[in-house]
């Protein structure tokens, strides 16, 4: 003889619930005044230390490191539309092979962006309530 008891019915709405709400704190990422300002200035401290690492020759290529944050997301790259005003050619395309010569993005994500983004996420969890406002 045994018992069976189906727990279905009582689970069911916790489930619902653990769901909806890793819904809303997705959403809540997205878009979140506190979470795009804090992102931008984080892409921004990237760009700016890999423009830092960057070979100087004419200083084109360090001049040409952008960064944008849209949707969650924070890039940080070469202006394709950049031109060298000494030398011409693009810092974009002739970037790849100086990189080879001196990895410094590399430089920047091994040595800056670790603390960078430990800074980021301090700063966010900082203001974390104003995520939910």
């Amino acid at each position: 003889m045994s018992l069976y008891f189906d727990y279905s019915g009582l689970v069911q709405p916790l489930v619902d619930l653990r769901l909806r709400t890793q819904e809303m704190a997705v959403a809540a990422a997205y878009n979140s005044d506190v979470i795009t300002e804090e992102g931008t200035e984080t892409i921004l401290l990237i760009s700016d230390a890999a423009s830092e690492n960057a070979p100087r020759l004419t200083g084109t290529l360090a001049a040409a490191h952008h960064a944008k944050w849209e949707s969650g997301r924070g890039d940080a790259f070469v202006d394709p539309t950049a031109v060298n005003p000494v030398f011409g050619g693009k810092p974009a395309e002739y970037g790849v092979l100086v990189h080879g010569r001196k990895p410094w993005l590399q430089e920047t994500v091994d040595k800056d962006a670790p603390e960078i983004m430990d800074d980021f996420i301090h700063r966010l969890m900082s203001r974390w309530d104003e995520v939910w406002e």
